[in-house]
Order: C-alpha cells, then structure tokens, then sequence
C-alpha cells in the first residue's frame, strides 16, 4: 500500500489554506456525519463507518460510495485534527487535493482517497484502526527533530 505521507523536502512546502469553496464543502460532510453520530468520538464514527459500509456491501446494485466515501474522508482527517494539535485541514498547491498537515509539512496525510481505496474492501474495525494508526504515526513523525 502507497504511504500516504509526502516528502518534507521543502517539495511540499507548497500547502495552502482551504478556499471559501473547500471549507463549505468540508463543513457539508462534517453535518452528515454529524447527524448520525459524534464526529469527534473515533468509535463513534468507527461503528457509523461500520454499519453504513455493511447496508452499501449488502445491496444487489449499489449505488457510487462517492457520497459516503467524501463524508468518512472528511471524518478521518477531522479526528486527526482534533486530536493532533498540530495538525489542520490544507490543499495541497500542486494538485488542489485536500490533506491533512502540520505547518512545517512534516507530516501530510491524505485522509479522502484513503478511505476511498479502502471502501470496496474496509473490513469491520478498518476506521477505527486507521485512525489509531495515522495519529500514532503522525505524533511520532512530529516528535521528531527537525533535520538540518
């Protein structure tokens, strides 16, 4: 599986604030998730993920998880957010995708088309233990000393 993390070469020093058009779209999924659940509560949105996942994998013709996928991508880098301080919602300049960074871009994390790649296969739990698993990533790359 690809890493999700970018270079912090100065090659991705490039992120910039969230346009008017990104924070409206981001706030949207923020609603849907928050209407069914907690979206600061990873287990929360974990066991949303879970049953949502479930009702789309049971269906004969399922529709396009766009929708669903955008919503959970949205989640995924807010849980980070929240519970990494240091962490913020940014565009990526290059190519506009939405990532989930630190200031000094030590730490970049494209929380959408993880989760993306994850729907057509996301076993129960998968969530939750991403969400686990990128933030112990993130708090350890941001321990780190800076390099010269």
């Amino acid at each position: 599986m690809p890493s999700p993390h970018l270079p912090a070469d100065g090659s991705q020093s490039g992120n910039r604030p969230l346009d008017a058009a990104q924070q409206a779209w981001t706030a949207l999924q923020r609603e849907l998730v928050a209407e069914l659940c907690d979206g600061v509560d990873e287990h929360a949105v974990g066991t949303l993920f879970d049953q949502v996942h479930a009702a789309w994998d049971g269906l004969e013709d399922r529709p396009d998880p766009a929708p669903l996928t955008d919503a959970f991508g949205v989640a995924l880098g807010d849980l980070l957010v929240w519970h990494v301080g240091s962490l913020h919602w940014c565009a990526r300049a290059a190519d506009g995708e939405l990532v989930v960074a630190d200031r000094a871009a030590a730490y970049v994390v494209a929380p959408l088309p993880l989760v993306v790649a994850a729907w057509p296969d996301a076993r129960p739990g998968w969530f939750t233990a991403r969400v686990r698993l990128l933030r112990a990533d993130a708090l350890a790359e941001l321990a780190r000393p800076a390099q010269a």
